[in-house]
């Protein structure tokens, strides 16, 4: 049994688009030139109030979604992890990530202008609370690369050593 069309096409959705975003930052970061730092700020903002919204829609469809039976030659921890622990590290990954940028910019007074539509300062402008908001996305962009190679190795784990296709029941 598969997941349902819409959960699959989610999970490969957010995960190019958190992979590519990741990817994203970190190069602004560490490498980007200041003459082109405005550009990708702004791309970087939009495609994480993408991604928000498509947490939070996948997060919705995954509350009244049947999910396919785990193997049965799984120990009770790994498909404990796999039912539990690995969805709330994720899921606050994915909520809490874009969520600290978005208020790091609002701290900052430079609320995101989403393809146009300027989205409201919903905490005020507080340069005291950049640091900390600043603090908290590095911090939960870190988190989400480790749980993202730590859901890649589990994956292969589980291909090579248990010998269980995980894959071909999301795609």
């Amino acid at each position: 049994m598969k997941y349902n069309i819409t959960i699959r096409t989610l999970h490969l959705l957010l995960a190019l688009i958190i992979i590519s975003m990741l990817i994203l930052g970190f190069y602004m970061r560490y490498f980007a030139e200041a003459h082109n730092i405005s550009e990708l700020f702004r791309l970087h903002k939009n495609i994480g109030i993408i991604a928000l919204f498509l947490v939070l829609f996948r997060l919705f469809i995954r509350l009244l979604s049947t999910f396919p039976k785990m193997p049965d030659n799984l120990s009770k921890l790994s498909t404990f992890s796999a039912k539990i622990i690995m969805p709330l590290g994720m899921y606050t990954g994915m909520i809490m990530l874009p969520m600290t940028g978005y208020f790091m910019s609002c701290a900052s007074g430079k609320t995101p202008n989403f393809f146009g539509i300027q989205l409201p300062n919903l905490l005020g402008t507080n340069l005291e609370n950049i640091a900390l908001f600043a603090k908290m996305h590095f911090f939960f962009a870190i988190f989400m690369s480790i749980l993202i190679i730590l859901h890649f190795c589990v994956f292969l784990k589980y291909l090579i050593i248990d010998k269980v296709n995980l894959l071909k029941r999301i795609l």
